[in-house]
């Protein structure tokens, strides 16, 4: 059921005056004091039918102004024993710079995505802030939302939400340390929930912990964490080809594939472009390694591993893996949102589509690679999202509650599937060309359906 809020004109305080319809459907009665709650802030009032019929609810300004609620939107409301709640509230917690964009008048397309069209759709409170602007003790959040009837964006106080939507990826180093300490408090919180976790996943604590699942250890390439050069070696000597990644690295940037062949070693990689060299002996293959080591921590990056290379299976005579992007339903199911192949640019052994990759989506490249490759048994496409769900489910054991996740999959030249990476804030712009560009994005409206199960399965 959704409400629209009005401010009650009558100079009472402490009542609220619902559409009788509604009051009857959550069963209210006169005689009971309600707490009416909008995410962390609450309200004690008495709540009384009227029989205008308009799916409306009005409420007195004390009450209003004291759980940081405004007039003219329509939000959802529910009803558990003697607490009534409104909203969810959705917080969106994003980077100083994609805040900032607000101030500067030019909101980011995620912020427009989310906060000013899938959010007002699912009649959810949906604002974004930044570390900067949280204040525990009173409960509340320095934050822009959007005021669909006005069509602005309004920056003010609200409440502390009852859903973290957690996007602050990239963060700058002086974000960092106050945003942990931020996730910290929030998660101290016992009412509040999560969309994403707290942080990122690394490639060295995702293996580490679905390696000691049997039910996906099948699906992990063997991996390693960088100590030094010797471990190049060792790897090298075991499987010939091989990986050496960042462990919070992303965009396929901050990755260096890895080949021996007869005591050269070719080593495929992006820098501005991407990169193929030949190294003729150990000695300049040691030089290539520390080189990219000693930049990447330069640019803070402090942890890396070194992965078994996979064989991949070739699309067109180019290396292709896959992106599923799953999310969680209006159920809080896991289901398949945006799924893609993607395959590189020449031969390169890099796929990232950041780094030149082209794409296409999985329904119409898969049946083609089937075709292409009639002699390998390929697991059918029910089997693949299958297979992403029991890892995302595996993820979850690990590292708690998400609401989306990208996995990036391959198959090898075998027709063997393989995970290679769990990302959990994918990137979910929409491509002009490739995406559906109408409506409101799909992948922005799944936050909000999710965060309503949460919101309402909150004990």
């Amino acid at each position: 059921m959704k409400v629209l809020i009005h401010k009650l004109q009558d100079n009472i305080t402490g009542v609220c005056l619902i559409d009788k319809k509604i009051y009857d459907d959550l069963k209210m009665s006169e005689a009971i004091s309600y707490k009416l709650h909008l995410g962390q802030l609450t309200a004690v009032c008495n709540i009384k039918p009227h029989l205008q019929n308009s799916d409306s609810i009005y409420i007195s300004e004390d009450i209003l102004n004291h759980i940081l609620l405004y007039e003219n939107i329509t939000l959802n409301i529910w009803k558990k024993d003697n607490d009534v709640f409104l909203g969810p509230v959705v917080g969106m917690f994003v980077t100083k710079h994609v805040f900032n964009s607000c101030r500067s008048g030019k909101p980011a397309i995620t912020l427009i995505e989310h906060i000013q069209e899938a959010s007002p759709f699912s009649n959810c409170l949906g604002y974004c802030f930044c570390a900067d602007n949280v204040d525990f003790e009173n409960k509340k959040i320095k934050a822009y939302t959007f005021i669909k009837n006005l069509n602005e964006w309004k920056y003010d106080f609200f409440p502390v939400p009852d859903i973290i939507y957690d996007r602050a990826a990239y963060l700058e180093k002086d974000e960092k340390e106050l945003a942990k300490e931020i996730r910290e408090e929030f998660k101290i919180n016992s009412k509040i929930r999560f969309i994403n976790p707290i942080g990122s996943l690394g490639k060295w604590p995702l293996y580490k912990n679905l390696s000691k699942f049997p039910e996906i250890k099948s699906y992990l390439p063997y991996t390693i964490f960088y100590n030094t050069f010797d471990d190049i070696l060792s790897m090298l000597d075991k499987y010939h080809f091989i990986f050496l990644k960042s462990s919070y690295g992303s965009r396929g940037q901050e990755v260096l594939s890895i080949e021996k062949s007869d005591n050269v070693y070719r080593v495929d990689f992006f820098h501005n472009e991407l990169k193929l060299i030949y190294a003729k002996d150990i000695l300049e293959l040691k030089r290539y390694i520390e080189d990219f080591i000693n930049e990447k921590k330069t640019s803070g990056r402090q942890s890396f591993i070194v992965q078994q290379g996979i064989r991949l299976v070739k699309y067109n005579g180019h290396n292709i893996d896959f992106r599923i992007d799953i999310v969680k339903n209006e159920d809080g199911k896991w289901e398949p949102s945006r799924s893609y192949g993607i395959y590189s640019a020449g031969n390169s052994k890099i796929t990232n589509f950041c780094v030149g990759g082209m794409q296409e989506h999985f329904k119409d490249i898969y049946p083609k690679l089937k075709a292409m490759h009639k002699n390998i048994d390929f697991p059918s496409e029910e089997t693949i999202i299958t297979s992403i769900e029991k890892i995302a489910t595996f993820i979850e054991k690990s590292f708690g509650p998400h609401g989306e996740i990208g996995i990036d999959m391959a198959l090898d030249d075998t027709g063997k599937l393989w995970f290679i990476e769990g990302n959990a804030k994918p990137d979910k712009s929409r491509i002009p060309g490739f995406d559906d560009m109408e409506g409101i994005a799909p992948q922005a409206l799944s936050i909000f359906k999710y965060a309503k199960y949460l919101a309402k399965n909150i004990k």
